[in-house]
């Protein structure tokens, strides 16, 4: 538990408070959502999203340790050439922790654009690898971005299949 102390906590608050705010004020402007329903979502993606951060940054153990590995094969290399089951457990963590950030920007994106969706997730990964690697709690990964993006993809389409199930069972009961 003493992990988690290493990382200051207002930088934890700081970073979700940002994303909830810019996320609010996305969902007012962007979805033109109501404001009960704009706060709903914020809400729950923020915690989402401030869990995500907790995983990220707080449960890191290498507090003080920094770099960047922008080899994409990295960990696929660590996994095959020295069979090292550490970087395969992380690499589908960073995969199954990023699918419900798919699924929330599925649901959230009302005219949903596969493109708009992977450059979104990109983003995403790319700044959370930025504040692991600007506060010193573990190393800008390409291939964590790559496992990160591949998560949020997956949710993406998991959402859309279940978009399209939905709406085909309104037909139907409509026939």
């Amino acid at each position: 538990m003493s992990v988690y102390l290493d990382f200051p906590l207002w930088k934890y608050l700081v970073t979700a408070a940002i994303f909830y705010v810019l996320l609010h004020l996305l969902l007012k402007r962007v979805a033109k959502w109501s404001v009960k329903k704009t706060v709903v979502v914020s809400i729950v993606f923020s915690l989402y999203f401030a869990l995500l951060i907790g995983m990220t940054l707080l449960g890191s153990n290498r507090s003080g340790v920094t770099g960047a590995i922008l080899d994409p094969l990295y960990g696929i290399k660590k996994i095959v050439l020295e069979g090292n089951v550490h970087f395969l457990r992380g690499m589908l963590s960073n995969v199954l922790f990023f699918v419900p950030c798919g699924v929330f920007y599925r649901l959230l994106d009302y005219k949903y654009k596969f493109y708009k969706g992977f450059v979104y997730s990109a983003l995403i990964s790319i700044i959370l690898e930025l504040l692991q690697y600007v506060f010193a709690v573990g190393y800008f990964e390409v291939s964590d971005i790559i496992c990160n993006v591949a998560g949020m993809l997956v949710g993406m389409c998991i959402a859309q299949a279940t978009f399209a199930i939905i709406n085909r069972i309104k037909k139907q009961a409509k026939e």
